[in-house]
C-alpha cells in the first residue's frame, strides 16, 4: 500500500471556486495591511495565493508580523529543506536574557509562529516530505524549551544564587520531552508533555535568600510553563502538559533523581511505562555531563524488562478499552487518532513489541516509531511487508492530521465538517475527489485496526453469532410473535409477556430517529439479546429492563455497537440485570458504565484513598487542564464508576458491609482531595501564588 498524498503542483497552483474567493479574500487583506515591499516578498512567489487560501493560520501570521515573515522568506526559508530542521541558533539568538515578561512572551510568541507558517508553508505546497516536518517541528519546540529554560534560570539565580553539585558544578535541569516531542514526531498543533528531574537535594548558594533545591527547580518549572503557556495577544507559544510526572497534578513539579526512583520501584504503572517509551533527554547531552547517562539508567528497568513481557500486552487492551471509552463518551465522529484503525493504534502495535522485548533487543529501544515498525520487521516480529504497509497508514495518517491543523492551527484529529475546509484537504492531499478521500481512509484504518487486532488479540472478546431467528426483523402481531418465542423459550409462559414487551420497544424505535447504521446494528444485535433471555425463567422482566436501556442509546450507535460486538459483555450486562438490581439500574440512567463490563473489576479490598486518587489522576491526565467544564464531568462519571465498582463487588460478596463503607468514605476523601486541588490551581492562577507559599508547595 503506498499513497501519495502530497500534491501535484506541476501543472501550477490551481484552486476551486470556493478557494477562488478565500485566496482574493486573504490577498486583498494583506496587500492593505503591508507594506509595498513586504508584499512584494510574498506576491512574486507563485504559490503565495494557493498557500493563503489553504491556510488561515499561514495567512494570519503572515498579517499580524510581515517583518519577520518577509524576512524568514528572504533568507530562503520556504526553498531550504534544512533551514527549520537547523532553528537552534536562531533561537538562542532571537530570544534574548535580558528582556521583560512581556517581551519574553511576545518574542517566544512570535518565533513559534513564523517558524511554524515556514513548516505549514513547505508542507502545503508538497515540497517538504514527513520526515522534514516531523523534524522541523521537533527541533523548534525543543530548541525553544531549552532556551526558555536557560533564561528562566538566569533571572532566578539572580534572586536565589544556583544549585551546585558536589563538585560545585551548577546542577543541570533535566528536561524529558515524552509522546511525539521525544520521538521527534512532532505535530503541528501538540501539545508538548514533559518531565523534569534534577540529581540531588540540597540548597542554593550565592545569594543571600537561599532556596531548596526543589523550591529553586520548581520555581524554574513553573515560570517556564508560563512561559510557554499563558495566553496573550499573540496567544501562546506550547501548551505545556506536566500531568505526566508522578502522581500527576498531586505530585510536585521536579522531583529528584532518589524521588523518581522510589516512585517507579514502588508506585509506577504500565500506562506510564507505556509513555516512557518514547521519552527523550532534551538539549545537548553535554550541558548535562553524566547525570544524562545516570537518569535514563534509573527509568531504563522500569520501562524494559530483561524477560519477555506479556503482561504489557493485556496492559494495553485496557488502555485501549479505556481510549475506546473515551471516544464513545465524547462522541468523537471521524476521529482518526483515537478511533479504530487511527494513529493510536499503529502507535500501540510499535509500543508492545519495544515493551515486551526491548529488555532483550536493544533495537527495540527507538523513540521513532517509523524507526520502531522496521526493526521489528528486521527482526521477524512482523512480517515485512506488513510493517511497510504500518508504515505506509502511519504517514497517510500523520499527513492528514498535520494538513487539517496547519489550516487553522487548531489541535484536531476529526475530519472537516465544512465544504471548504474540505476542499483544502483534497488540494493539500492531491486528491480530486472526498469520497476517494474517504475510501482511501477507511482502507487504511482497516489495515491498521487488523494488524492491531492480531498482535493485540482479546481471547475474552467472542464475536460468535446466535441462533438465527427473526423474532425481532419480522412484522408479526402478538400472537404470531408469541408463537415463535415459545420455540425457544424455557419458560414457555414468559411467550406472550415477552412478545408484547418487544413489540413495545419496537414502538417506540419505530418513532425515534434512529438512523440507517442504528438500525442495522438493532436488526444484528436484539436477536443476541432474545436469545439469551430465552433462557432466563423471568425473560420478560428482563427484557423490559434492557428495553430501558435499549430506549436511552438508540440515538447512540456506539453503544449498542459495544453489546453487539462483545457477547461477554452482554452476557455479563444480562446477568447484572438478574442479580443486582441498583447496579442494572446505575447503567441503565448512565450508559458509559456499559465500559466497565468489558473487565469486570472487583474490589477484594478497599481501595485507599491514595488509591483512588491515583485512579481519578489517571483518568484526568487525558483532559485538558485547562478544560474545568470536561474536568468535572470526569470527577462525576469517575464517582459512578467506583461507586459501580463497589456495588459489583458488594453483590459478589467480596466485600463485607463495614468494608464497602469504607470504600465509599474513601472514595469521597479522594474526590474532595481532588477538588480542593483544582480550586487552588484555579485561584492561584488568577490571583498568584499565596504570600509565604511557593508554587511548589
Amino acid at each position: 500500500m503506498n499513497f501519495d498524498i502530497r500534491p501535484d503542483l506541476k501543472n501550477g497552483y490551481q484552486l476551486v471556486e470556493i478557494l477562488k474567493k478565500e485566496a482574493d479574500n486573504q490577498y486583498e487583506r494583506l496587500k492593505n495591511k503591508l507594506t509595498a515591499e513586504q508584499f512584494s516578498v510574498f506576491d512574486k512567489r507563485p504559490e503565495f495565493k494557493y498557500v493563503i487560501a489553504l491556510s488561515d493560520f499561514v495567512a494570519n501570521t503572515i498579517f499580524s508580523y510581515p517583518d519577520v515573515c518577509a524576512k524568514l522568506v528572504t533568507d530562503g526559508a520556504l526553498d531550504s529543506d534544512t533551514f527549520s530542521i537547523d532553528s537552534k541558533d536562531a533561537v538562542n539568538t532571537y530570544i534574548e536574557e535580558k528582556l521583560s515578561d512581556f517581551e519574553f512572551k511576545k518574542r517566544l510568541r512570535i518565533l513559534r509562529r513564523t517558524r511554524a507558517m515556514v513548516i505549514a508553508w513547505r508542507d502545503l505546497t508538497g515540497v517538504a516530505d514527513i520526515e522534514e516536518i516531523f523534524k522541523s517541528l521537533s527541533n523548534l519546540a525543543e530548541n525553544i524549551v531549552i532556551r526558555t529554560i536557560q533564561v528562566v534560570r538566569a533571572q532566578i539565580v539572580q534572586a536565589y544564587g544556583d544549585a551546585f553539585d558536589e563538585d560545585a558544578y551548577p546542577m543541570p535541569l533535566l528536561t524529558l520531552g515524552m509522546g511525539k516531542l521525544g520521538g521527534g514526531e512532532l505535530n503541528f498543533s501538540s501539545d508538548i508533555d514533559l518531565i523534569f528531574a534534577y540529581p540531588q537535594d540540597g540548597q542554593t548558594t550565592g545569594s543571600a535568600r537561599s532556596l531548596t533545591n526543589r523550591e529553586f527547580f520548581s520555581r524554574i518549572v513553573q515560570r517556564v510553563a508560563n512561559m510557554l503557556s499563558d495566553k496573550t495577544v499573540d496567544t501562546f507559544c506550547y501548551r505545556v502538559d506536566l500531568r505526566l510526572r508522578p502522581f500527576g497534578d498531586a505530585g510536585t513539579i521536579v522531583n529528584s533523581f532518589d524521588g523518581l526512583q522510589a516512585y517507579y520501584e514502588t508506585q509506577g504503572r504500565t500506562w506510564e511505562r507505556y509513555a516512557l517509551v518514547k521519552a527523550k533527554l532534551l538539549g545537548d547531552e553535554s550541558y548535562y555531563s553524566h547525570y544524562g547517562a545516570e537518569f535514563i539508567d534509573l527509568l531504563r528497568p522500569f520501562v524494559y524488562r530483561r524477560y519477555l513481557d506479556y503482561g504489557a500486552v493485556q496492559s494495553l487492551r485496557k488502555l485501549k478499552h479505556m481510549i475506546e471509552s473515551e471516544v464513545r463518551r465524547r462522541a468523537l465522529k471521524n476521529n482518526f487518532k483515537l478511533g479504530q484503525g487511527g494513529i493510536r493504534e499503529v502507535e500501540f502495535i510499535a509500543q508492545v513489541f519495544e515493551l515486551m522485548r526491548g529488555g532483550r533487543y536493544i533495537e527495540l529501544r527507538e523513540r521513532s516509531l517509523r524507526l520502531t515498525l522496521k526493526n521489528i520487521a528486521n527482526l521477524d516480529l512482523i512480517p515485512k511487508d506488513v510493517c511497510k504497509a504500518l508504515d505506509s497508514c502511519y504517514v497517510f495518517l500523520r499527513r492528514t492530521e498535520n494538513v487539517i491543523q496547519e489550516f487553522s492551527d487548531k489541535q484536531t484529529q476529526s475530519l472537516p465538517d465544512n465544504e471548504k475546509d474540505r476542499a483544502r484537504l483534497l488540494l493539500a492531499l492531491n486528491y480530486k475527489d472526498y469520497d476517494k478521500f474517504l475510501a482511501d481512509l477507511d482502507s487504511v484504518m482497516k489495515l491498521v485496526h487488523d494488524e492491531f487486532k492480531k498482535v493485540v488479540a482479546d481471547e475474552n472478546s467472542s464475536n460468535e453469532g446466535v441462533l438465527n431467528f427473526e423474532v425481532w426483523e419480522a412484522d408479526l402481531d402478538e400472537n404470531e410473535l408469541s408463537e415463535e418465542l415459545s420455540k425457544y423459550l424455557v419458560n414457555k409462559n414468559e411467550a406472550k409477556p415477552l412478545a408484547s414487551e418487544i413489540l413495545s420497544l419496537k414502538t417506540i424505535l419505530a418513532r425515534s430517529p434512529v438512523g440507517p447504521v442504528g438500525r442495522e446494528t438493532l436488526l444484528e444485535l436484539m436477536p443476541k439479546v432474545i436469545f439469551l433471555l430465552a433462557k432466563e425463567e423471568q425473560s420478560s422482566t428482563l427484557f423490559k429492563r434492557v428495553a430501558g436501556l435499549i430506549e436511552r442509546v438508540a440515538l447512540r450507535t456506539p453503544y449498542m455497537q459495544l453489546l453487539r460486538d462483545n457477547n461477554d459483555v452482554l452476557e455479563r450486562f444480562i446477568k447484572l440485570l438478574k442479580e443486582n438490581h441498583f447496579a442494572s439500574e446505575l447503567i441503565t440512567s448512565h450508559p458509559i458504565l456499559l465500559d466497565e463490563l468489558f473487565i469486570p473489576q472487583y474490589f477484594d479490598a478497599p481501595p485507599s484513598e491514595d488509591e483512588f486518587f491515583f485512579m481519578l489522576q489517571e483518568r484526568l491526565l487525558r483532559i485538558e487542564p485547562d478544560d474545568l467544564e470536561v474536568i468535572m464531568e470526569e470527577l462525576r462519571l469517575f464517582k459512578k464508576i467506583m461507586i459501580f465498582r463497589i456495588a459489583l463487588s458488594d453483590k459478589a460478596g467480596r466485600l463485607p458491609l463495614m468494608k464497602i463503607s469504607d470504600a465509599l468514605t474513601f472514595l469521597a476523601q479522594a474526590l474532595v482531595r481532588e477538588l480542593l486541588i483544582i480550586a487552588w490551581q484555579q485561584n492561584e492562577k488568577k490571583y498568584g501564588v499565596p504570600k509565604g507559599r511557593s508554587a511548589s508547595d
